[in-house]
Order: structure tokens, then C-alpha cells, then sequence
């Protein structure tokens, strides 16, 4: 009877589950990125250059974590008119909190910031972006949201198509004249500050020509039919001035408390505005475009250029000539993806890929995806190589802090011919091609694409293994470790568990939602 009751019960509760329906958003109001912004001390600052070099963009890469997260706190410093954000996480940490009370900061002084976050990450987050909507010259929207806000999980249950698509982009565009496009969320492990895990990343700090792109890729989603103002699901939460002044005056002391924090003392020695004017100087300028999927990439029959950047991406990897490099967190390609690069590689073209190694990987569950393509992307003449998860000894440096010494690759870079180099939010796996929406920045310079290559070359040796196959037939990792070359047999820094989990995973895995 007991027995009978609890299935009962457990229906009842999935009947319920089901029944839950989304807030209507009809009357969502469209904003716009400012355009007269000519005369703020953003464009100011790069009018002169953008003049002298019509229909280009300048950029500068974002290789440092700290340097990152600088650029960042400069922009929101020095805006005056808008602040457009878009970002698939923003973590309550201390890089997270330092960026909101900037933000609230700029907000004071009278710019309009919007943010737009995918609703995946708001779970346990509500109060905190409530209140932060609150202020009049900030607004906030989720997008693809959540029927059940408190029990997330019966939406996977119940309404899995849908809610498995994300947004994956990441954006930071300050007064419409400079952005920031890559790879990096908001949180501690993105910018080098104290996490579980330092993760390697890479953005492109830009002004000139594709600022508009990434301002009018902003709109299109903050305006989509999948998109959610915060407000709608405020309901009787609503807060009181008086609860919003306690709030903002608690969080004030919070803030106050996190910059005894070492690396925000680092952050703090920075005088932003030459660093602001030394990114100035530093500026290349050349042809670059701005690839987005469309905010209902999901949603469409098929696969195709106005809909997906895949198809984009596919025909950069099938221009290459003499040089293919790849480097992507998560790397699951399919059987068609490796026999294109078996064609390119019979064509003379070097292709090199530079994943996660199981130990260095954060989602193991995709690496149990990419372990079957190992063998026949080495036979097919690749050279691959797996990030290590340790801070190498030669890299300690005169830094008074360390966000971790366990290392994850995060960065999404690739580089034909070392004359076109894409860097996003891309990671070349299912999830990126069907699921996710993505966004990144396609730069044409040689000048830049050489720089990168030397820059992963001179490292590379130091700081993955290299996979291969021995004369069995049978996998090895290979690594230069104190000058001394050093050859593995098994999956680097794991257990025999980890590696019994990960080959029942991919006896189980479903590739297709990796």
C-alpha cells in the first residue's frame, strides 16, 4: 500500500510538473544599441584610427586572465552612454561581484546596461538579479527560460527539446565603440582568481567596423521571441525601496570585504586609464566579421549559413592550404568532420588539434565522446595533443596569488594558413553545431595568425601531451617534462577508476547531445 502510494504520488507530482507553463512575453519592448554615442571618451579615444582605417576593426587578443578581467573593469569605468552584456554564466564570485558593483556604479552616473544571460545559470540567482533589475537605468532578460523555477530538473523531464537548447554566446560592448568576443564567462576560474581550476582562455578586445556587428547580433537576441524579461518572473517577490536600499547597502560591506582579496589588490595597482590608452596603442587594424547563430538555431529544419555558424566554419577548415589548427576545449567531431581532415591532410595540410586530456577536461562526459575518434583521427595523419592539468613549475612567476595550480583548456581558436584565426565561443562538438547558439570574431591578418601559432608552438611541448600511436597500434602520450622526454601508456594523472568510468561512458553516451 505504502509502495502504492508513493508511485501515486510521484505521477502526481509529474503531472503537475508538466502542467507548468511558461510566462507570456508578448509584450516584450524592444530596445536598441545607442548610436549617438560619437562624442563619448570611448570613441573619442579610437576615432582618429578608425578614420584612417575605414570598413576595418582594430583588435588586440585578451591572453592573461588578469589582463581579461582589467580590460573589462576599464570599459565599465570609462562608459557613459550604454552597456550591452551577454553571457552564458556569470558566477556569484569575487570577479563576478566586482563586475556587478561596476556595473551598478555605471548605472548611478546614468548609463543604460543591459544584461542578457541564459537562464541555465539564474537557477538560485533570483533575489540577487531582481534586485539588481531594480535599478532604473539597469534592465535584465533570460533566455530560453525555465517553466520551473525552483525545480529546474522537471523541464529536462518534461521539456527536454526545448530547454536543452542554450545560449553559449559571450559579449561585453561598452558605448558601442569597443567589445570584448571570445571565449571567457564571468566567474573566478576565466580571469585567473581563486577557483577550483585556472582555466586557459582567450577573447579579442575590438573597436572600429565589428563593433556594430556584435551590437546588432546583441539586439537581435535581447529582442528574440526566446527571451524573457527577469521582471516576469518577479511575481509577489516584488521588493520594497526600502528592501532594495538594505540589499545594495549589504552588498556594498560584501564588496568592501573582497578587495582585501590579493588579486584584487593586483587588479587595484592597475592605473586603468593608461592601461586603457596602452590597448590603444596596441590596436591592429584589419578586416574582421562577426559570426552568430540565429537566437532559433534550434528550431530550424535544417543547418544552414543563415541560421548556423557551422557551415562558416566548415568551409574556413576546408580553405586551408598548408596549416589547420584547432584548439578546442571540448572536442567531439563525427565521422564526417575526420574525413575531411583526412582529406586535407592527404592535400599536404598539417592539421593540429589541441584538446582537453581526461584530467585537465571539466566535463567528462564529452571527453568519453571524443576517446573513439582518437585512433582513426591519428590514422588519418592528425597530430593531437591533450592539454595537462598542472601548473608546469617553470610557469611560476612573481604573481602574490594563484587561482589554482590545476589548469583546464577553455579557449576556442582556430587558425588556417596562420592568415585567418577565429576566436568564440565554438567548441567543435554536437552541442556547438545543433544545440547551443554560438558567436565569434573571424580575423584576417597573417600578422596575428603567426603571433598566435608561435605563441601555442613555443608552449605546446610543455604544456600538453602529445597523443600518438605506437608501433602496435596502441595509444601513448607524449611530453618534454624537465627538458627529459617522457612517453605514457595510459590517460595522464588518472585513476584505473576514471578511466573504467570513462570507457562505460562511451560505451553509453548519446553523442548527439554532447
Amino acid at each position: 500500500m505504502l509502495k502504492r502510494s508513493l508511485w501515486l504520488g510521484l505521477i502526481s507530482l509529474c503531472y503537475i510538473a508538466g502542467c507548468a507553463q511558461l510566462p507570456a512575453n508578448d509584450n516584450l519592448a524592444q530596445t536598441f544599441v545607442l548610436q549617438d554615442v560619437s562624442d563619448t571618451k570611448l570613441n573619442q579615444a579610437v576615432a582618429e584610427q578608425v578614420a584612417n582605417h575605414p570598413g576595418k576593426s582594430g583588435v588586440t587578443m585578451l591572453i592573461d586572465g588578469i589582463d581579461a578581467f582589467i580590460a573589462r573593469v576599464a570599459l565599465v569605468q570609462a562608459a557613459q552612454v550604454s552597456l550591452d552584456l551577454q553571457y552564458y554564466i556569470w558566477k556569484n564570485d569575487l570577479t563576478g561581484r566586482l563586475l556587478v558593483s561596476q556595473l551598478l556604479d555605471a548605472a548611478d552616473r546614468g548609463v543604460r546596461v543591459r544584461i542578457l544571460l541564459d537562464d541555465l545559470d539564474t537557477s538560485g540567482k533570483a533575489q540577487g538579479l531582481h534586485l539588481l533589475d531594480m535599478h532604473p537605468n539597469i534592465e535584465i532578460r533570460f533566455y530560453n527560460v525555465f517553466a520551473h523555477r525552483r525545480f529546474r530538473a522537471f523541464d529536462f523531464v518534461t521539456d527536454l527539446d526545448r530547454v536543452n537548447n542554450r545560449m553559449h554566446n559571450k559579449s561585453f560592448t561598452a558605448d558601442n565603440a569597443f567589445t570584448i568576443v571570445g571565449g571567457r564567462n564571468i566567474g573566478n576560474e576565466y580571469f585567473g582568481a581563486q577557483s577550483h581550476a585556472e582555466f586557459r582562455d582567450l577573447d579579442v578586445l575590438a573597436a572600429g567596423e565589428v563593433v556594430s556587428e556584435v551590437s546588432n547580433v546583441f539586439d537581435t537576441y535581447w529582442n528574440s521571441h526566446l527571451v524573457w524579461p527577469s521582471s516576469v518572473f518577479l511575481g509577489e517577490q516584488a521588493f520594497t525601496e526600502q528592501e532594495y536600499q538594505q540589499a545594495r547597502a549589504h552588498f556594498q560591506r560584501q564588496t568592501k570585504q573582497d578587495k582585501n582579496n590579493p588579486y584584487l589588490e593586483a587588479v587595484e595597482q592597475v592605473v586603468l586609464d593608461a592601461q586603457f590608452n596602452q590597448r590603444m596603442q596596441n590596436l591592429r587594424w584589419v578586416k574582421a566579421d562577426i559570426y552568430a547563430d540565429a537566437p532559433d538555431k534550434a528550431l530550424q529544419d535544417a543547418i544552414t549559413s543563415e541560421s548556423h555558424i557551422a557551415p562558416l566554419i566548415g568551409k574556413l577548415y576546408q580553405s586551408a592550404t598548408q596549416e589547420l589548427m584547432i584548439v578546442s576545449p571540448y572536442f567531439v567531431p563525427n565521422d564526417a568532420l575526420v574525413e575531411l581532415f583526412a582529406d586535407l591532410t592527404k592535400r599536404g595540410v598539417v592539421v593540429k588539434i589541441i584538446t582537453n586530456s581526461l584530467a585537465s577536461n571539466d566535463v567528462s562526459i564529452v571527453h568519453a565522446g571524443y576517446i573513439n575518434y582518437r585512433k582513426p583521427l591519428l590514422q588519418a595523419g592528425v597530430q593531437l595533443y591533450e592539454f595537462k592539468p598542472t601548473l608546469n613549475e617553470e610557469y611560476v612567476d612573481s604573481r602574490k596569488w594563484y587561482g589554482s595550480s590545476h589548469l583546464s583548456l577553455h579557449s576556442k581558436v582556430f587558425i588556417t594558413d596562420k592568415q585567418q584565426v577565429f576566436v568564440g565561443s565554438f567548441n567543435l562538438d554536437p552541442r556547438s553545431v545543433l544545440h547551443n547558439t554560438e558567436m565569434g570574431m573571424l580575423i584576417h591578418s597573417a600578422a596575428i595568425g603567426i603571433s598566435l601559432v608561435e605563441a601555442i608552438e613555443q608552449h605546446i611541448d610543455r604544456l600538453s601531451y602529445q597523443v600518438k600511436l605506437d608501433q602496435q597500434g596502441d595509444l601513448i602520450w607524449q611530453t618534454t617534462e624537465a627538458g627529459e622526454q617522457v612517453v605514457l601508456t595510459k590517460e595522464p594523472y588518472t585513476s584505473w577508476w576514471q578511466r573504467v568510468k570513462l570507457t562505460v561512458q562511451s560505451w553509453l553516451v548519446i553523442e548527439s547531445y554532447l
